[in-house]
């Protein structure tokens, strides 16, 4: 039984399970950037709104992923909300 080229044929099989778990950190990397950016619009929206007098002011802002893979399902939406209380 011959093992010759056998690393290369496991690294070549350890190629797309690489490729899943960087395509996996990149999104994670994404999600974690649109929820501080949709945090910090619905805090900025929150400082510049005006409500009645004596009650609390709820705003809500979301952001939209960039998509992964062009055409690969829906898009993810990453809401927020922010109260201001008088």
């Amino acid at each position: 039984m011959s093992r010759r080229g056998q690393a290369g044929v496991e690294l070549l099989a350890l190629v797309p399970v690489l490729v899943a778990a960087v395509l996996l950190a990149w999104q994670l990397i994404a999600l974690l950037a649109a929820a501080g950016r949709a945090q910090d619009r619905a805090r900025a929206d929150a400082l510049a709104a005006t409500g009645p007098a004596g009650r609390a002011l709820t705003v809500r802002a979301q952001v939209t992923l960039p998509g992964l893979l062009p055409g690969l399902g829906p898009r993810l939406v990453v809401p927020a909300r922010a109260v201001v209380v008088p």
